[in-house]
C-alpha cells in the first residue's frame, strides 16, 4: 500500500497575506515603470515578447518568494495575490509608456492620464492612429491593435498567476513546528537495470525493504533512479520520500538530454524511517560506490549511522 502524500494545509497567514500584498504593489510600480519604458524605448519586436514574459514571470516569482517567507501554504491564495499585483504593475507599464508617447505632446501633463475619462479615451485614439508599425507598413491599428494589446496583458497576467501558483505548490511545510522543511536532496541512487525491475517496482510503492535491496547504478548506465528526501531540520516530525527515475539520451547532435518521471512525489515518512534509509545511504558509501550523479547529494545527519 502506497504511503500517504504531503500536501500544503491550504493555510494563510495574516502576515503571509500583507507580504504579498505589499511585496506585489512595491514591485509592481517599480517593475511596471521599467517595463513600460523598455516597451516604449525598444524597436525589436522579439525583445517586447521577451521583456513581457520576464515581466509575469518576475511579478509571480516575486509574490510566491514573499508569501512562503510569510509561511503562507495555499497556492490559490498566491496565485490570487500575483494576479492583483500583476494587473496594478501593468496598469503602471500602461501609465509610464503613456506619459513616454505623449511627452512632446504641447500642453499635455502626466497627471492627466489619473483621470480614467482622459485615460480611456487617449487609449482609443492611439488605437486608431496605430503607435507604431512592422517593417515600415501601415501603422497597427483597429482590432488587431487590440488583440495584440489582449494577448499582452494575457501573457503578462497569466505568467504571474501560473508561476506563482506552480512555484507556491512547491515546497514541504512542517505543521507541528511552523517551518519550512529542506528541499529535496538526493540520499541514493539506486539501479534502474531490467533484472531489477520487481524490486523497483516494490521500491516506487514506498517499499523501504525494496529501496534497499536495489544496487547502486554501474557508472556507464544511463537510467538510474534517485531517491529524493525532504526533512524537518528543527522537529524532525516532517520528512518525505520522493522517487525519480532519471533517463539520460543523446540527440541528434550528440548532446546529452535527462528526462524524470517521478514514481513516488513526497511520501510522508517517520522521522525513523528517514534515520533508516541514512544508515543505509552511509553504508553504501562505505562500500565505495563509483556512481557520480549530477545532483547535491543528502548530508547525513550526525549520529544516524
Amino acid at each position: 500500500m502506497r504511503p500517504r502524500t504531503y500536501s500544503h494545509s491550504g493555510v494563510v497567514t495574516p502576515q503571509g497575506l500583507l507580504l504579498g500584498l505589499v511585496a506585489g504593489l512595491a514591485g509592481g510600480l517599480v517593475l511596471g515603470a521599467v517595463y513600460g519604458f523598455v516597451i516604449f524605448i525598444n524597436p525589436f519586436i522579439y525583445v517586447s515578447v521577451l521583456a513581457t514574459v520576464a515581466f509575469g514571470v518576475a511579478m509571480g516569482f516575486l509574490v510566491a518568494k514573499t508569501m512562503k517567507a510569510g509561511k503562507v501554504r495555499n497556492a490559490f491564495a498566491v496565485a490570487a495575490v500575483a494576479l492583483l499585483a500583476a494587473a496594478f504593475a501593468h496598469a503602471v507599464g500602461w501609465l509610464v509608456w503613456l506619459a513616454k508617447f505623449m511627452e512632446d505632446v504641447e500642453d499635455f501633463e502626466a497627471v492627466y492620464l489619473l483621470d480614467p475619462e482622459v485615460l480611456f479615451l487617449l487609449i482609443a485614439e492611439i488605437n486608431e492612429l496605430g503607435p507604431w508599425s512592422i517593417r515600415n507598413s501601415e501603422p497597427v491599428s483597429g482590432w488587431f491593435l487590440w488583440a495584440i494589446w489582449g494577448l499582452e496583458a494575457l501573457i503578462v497576467l497569466g505568467g504571474a498567476t501560473g508561476y506563482a501558483y506552480l512555484t507556491a505548490a512547491e515546497g514541504v511545510f512542517c505543521e507541528p513546528c511552523g517551518r519550512w522543511c529542506s528541499d529535496d536532496q538526493v540520499l541514493l541512487v539506486l539501479s534502474a537495470a531490467p533484472e531489477h525491475e520487481t524490486t523497483r517496482l516494490k521500491a516506487f510503492e514506498g517499499d523501504l525493504d525494496a529501496i534497499e535491496q536495489l544496487p547502486p547504478p554501474e557508472a556507464a548506465d544511463s537510467r538510474y533512479v534517485t531517491v529524493k528526501v525532504a526533512r524537518c531540520e528543527h522537529c524532525g516530525k516532517t520528512n518525505t520520500l520522493s522517487l525519480v527515475e532519471v533517463q539520460h539520451t543523446v540527440n541528434s547532435k550528440g548532446e546529452d538530454e535527462q528526462s524524470e518521471t517521478v514514481h513516488l512525489d513526497h511520501a510522508l515518512i517517520s522521522k525513523e524511517q528517514l534515520e533508516r534509509l541514512e544508515r543505509h545511504a552511509a553504508a553504501q558509501m562505505e562500500e565505495g560506490d563509483d556512481f557520480d550523479d549530477d545532483e547535491e547529494t543528502f548530508e547525513v545527519a550526525d549520529g544516524a549511522a
